[in-house]
């Protein structure tokens, strides 16, 4: 059993889908302090051949409160503003008109929780692109509270009787394989594989753009290759 334990992102880069594809069980961690500046509720895509940072609008945000106690804001002028944005960046795009719909939907998600919010968002992107590993948000199944760090992680992984955990690069600060072994688990690391495609754009690749852009220029089928192309590396 293999499982992955990340934070909510909001419609991540490609390399997050590839660590859920290589996972048998994909974690959300919701139940952790919000961080401001991060992926929870921003990404970029790309807008008049320059990266876009495109953000979430949230209620009363503060790094004292769980991500699953964050709210979106009530005005809702954001979707509608966000959607116009696509358009003008993607309108020309040769996937635009196939996939504005799956974005359409997830944008106007009736539910104002950002936990919940990116949770459908992950679920759904992951379908229609072929994805089937099972999404799983950690706060209603966690028994243990309290526990921190790489403990949290392998209590998780115990509990799921899990033989390897899996992360992405950022995390090889975050983890010890002494601390997993005596659990006889393996920790491991996906190397993202971010193979180029055509972008809307004059120069060069722009590699680690929200899964949007990947969207926007890829057939599903040339999306399930990248989503395939990655090494695991044991640490």
């Amino acid at each position: 059993m293999r499982i992955a334990v990340m934070q909510p992102y909001l419609f991540p880069y490609l390399g997050y889908f590839q660590l859920m594809d290589y996972a048998d069980k994909f974690f959300l961690l919701d139940n952790v302090n919000f961080i401001k500046r991060g992926w929870i509720n921003r990404n970029n895509i790309l807008l008049n051949q320059k990266p876009y940072r495109f953000t979430l609008p949230l209620h009363e945000v503060s790094q004292h409160k769980k991500v699953n106690e964050i709210s979106i804001a009530a005005d809702q002028k954001w979707k509608k503003n966000f959607m116009e944005t696509l358009r003008v960046a993607y309108q020309h795009a040769p996937f635009y008109k196939e996939r504005i719909d799956l974005i359409h939907g997830i944008i106007y998600y009736d539910d104002d929780r950002i936990s919940a919010f990116i949770y459908h968002s992950l679920e759904s992107i992951a379908g229609y692109i072929g994805i089937k590993t099972d999404i799983i948000v950690v706060s209603p199944v966690e028994e243990r509270e309290g526990m921190k760090g790489q403990d949290r992680i392998i209590n998780i992984c115990e509990k799921e009787r899990a033989t390897e955990y899996i992360n992405l690069p950022g995390g090889k600060s975050l983890y010890e394989t002494d601390a997993f072994l005596p659990h006889n688990i393996r920790l491991s690391f996906i190397e993202p594989h971010l193979t180029p495609y055509p972008q809307q754009q004059k120069g060069e690749f722009l590699a680690g753009l929200s899964i949007i852009d990947v969207l926007m220029n890829n057939s599903t089928e040339s999306i399930q290759q990248m989503i395939s192309d990655y090494a695991v590396v044991s640490a």
